[in-house]
């Protein structure tokens, strides 16, 4: 979430994930400096999930 100048932050956004996800890790997975989402799950079957950051 990004960060506001008073110490808060600004809502949650939520994406669904369509998964059961077992890990999360962040990085920056595309090498343009920001950092993205990789999501591993087993249900409904063994799936890999990346988010990109197009925002922040």
């Amino acid at each position: 979430m990004p960060g506001k100048a008073d110490g808060s932050f600004s809502a949650a956004i939520n994406f669904p994930a369509q998964l059961y996800a077992q890990s999360l890790t962040a990085a920056d997975l595309n090498g343009d400096g920001k950092a993205d989402l990789a999501l591993v799950g087993t249900a409904p079957s063994n799936s890999l999930l990346v988010l990109l950051n197009t925002s922040f």
